[in-house]
């Protein structure tokens, strides 16, 4: 097959001829090493779908996920001779479940489930689907992950070609299989990257995330990537929350704080809200100017009255962090729902500034790159 277009993985076995279940049974074998090779999910259903084209004799094969509590299924990605609507990597191609008995049966029996146009009990939204599609017959299989069902294979032959038959129910449920496995280890590695990088309480980035993308920002600030501003924020009266009623509350306030930020700096396209940790948050945004930056904030306080937090600035840095920091102490001095913009230039040895507009260019103490 060679390489899988977008998706990293290869499989290097010939086609498949018609019948020749020791070729089959070979073919599962390298497709279970290819799915063994660390991916993202994105990757496995990619390299799925191109398998079930090719050793089924598909005309079309697909791969989506159910959306947990909502009765939907969404395709990832689609592969094959496609229908007039679908597009191999489409963003909106959703179907509810219960608008079809055959995915209604591989969703609540976990069996897999065929269709024909040539069989007259046919349930006629199936049969409206192949006919939009341009195909004669279907199969469906449950892809199910650590005892969850997780979604859908789904394949398709043209009019005139023989439907699928057993031979081809038993490929696809051990193709399931073996991609629930691959599909398992993904998700585990997924969820610890997801914890390296994000606050467990508020599900913003941490500050390790921010680190991360603040280099990755001053690092471009020589290309078209624009001015790099950090807003620095922390919660006043935190500490009087959790002291009297108790750190639950506490947790509640951050939350709402984390809500407000992420919403208040929703309207600067690519801005990072985190998590520093305490009652510390800040917001780094990547080719807006100051005063854009400083609106924002401004107008997020104005929406908090009840958190009393203080907001500080520091404009395209190396060594942000500290400027951010004298500003939102200054802001903590003066009380309320303020906003303070640092213009100081940062003169520390060992670090390299850069002045745009009189604004102290400085990275903090999370962007270390010298000893202190």
């Amino acid at each position: 097959m060679g390489q899988l277009q977008g998706s990293g993985l290869s499989m290097s076995t010939p086609p498949v001829p018609t019948g020749d279940e020791d070729a089959r049974i070979r073919n599962l074998a390298s497709m279970a090493r290819v799915l063994g090779r660390p991916a993202r999910a994105e990757q496995l259903a990619e390299a799925a779908a191109e398998e079930m084209l090719h050793v089924l004799d598909a005309a079309s094969a697909s791969v989506s996920r159910l959306e947990s509590g909502t009765g939907l299924i969404r395709t990832l990605v689609n592969t094959g001779v496609l229908g007039p609507c679908e597009e191999r990597w489409p963003e909106h191609e959703v179907y509810q479940v219960e608008d079809f008995a055959g995915l209604v049966r591989v969703v609540c029996q976990l069996s897999v489930w065929r269709g024909t146009l040539d069989d007259p009990g046919l349930e006629p939204r199936e049969r409206d689907l192949l006919v939009e599609l341009g195909k004669g017959s279907s199969m469906a299989a449950p892809i199910v992950v650590d005892g969850v069902l997780w979604g859908e294979l789904f394949a398709t032959r043209c009019v005139g070609v023989p439907p699928f038959g057993e031979r081809d129910v038993a490929y696809i449920e051990a193709l399931s299989a073996i991609l629930s496995g691959a599909l398992s280890r993904a998700e585990h590695v997924a969820d610890l990257e997801a914890l390296a990088y994000r606050d467990p309480l508020t599900g913003l980035a941490n500050r390790r995330a921010l680190e991360l993308a603040a280099v990755r920002a001053i690092d471009g600030l020589g290309s078209s990537l624009g001015p790099v501003v950090l807003a620095y924020l922390d919660v006043n009266g935190l500490k009087a929350v959790n002291d009297i009623f108790g750190h639950g509350s506490g947790d509640h306030v951050l939350r709402s704080v984390a809500g407000l930020l992420t919403g208040g700096f929703g309207v600067l396209h690519g801005a990072l809200v985190a998590r520093l940790g305490g009652d510390e948050f800040a917001v780094l945004t990547c080719g807006h100017d100051v005063d854009r930056v400083l609106t924002a904030a401004r107008d997020t306080c104005r929406q908090a009255p009840t958190l009393p937090f203080g907001v500080g600035l520091a404009a395209d840095a190396v060594r942000l962090m500290r400027a951010a920091d004298r500003a939102q102490y200054r802001a903590k001095r003066i009380g309320g729902n303020s906003v303070i913009l640092d213009d100081e230039r940062s003169a520390a040895a060992g670090y390299a500034a850069t002045v745009r507009a009189g604004q102290a260019l400085a990275v903090g103490q999370m962007l270390d790159r010298a000893a202190e």
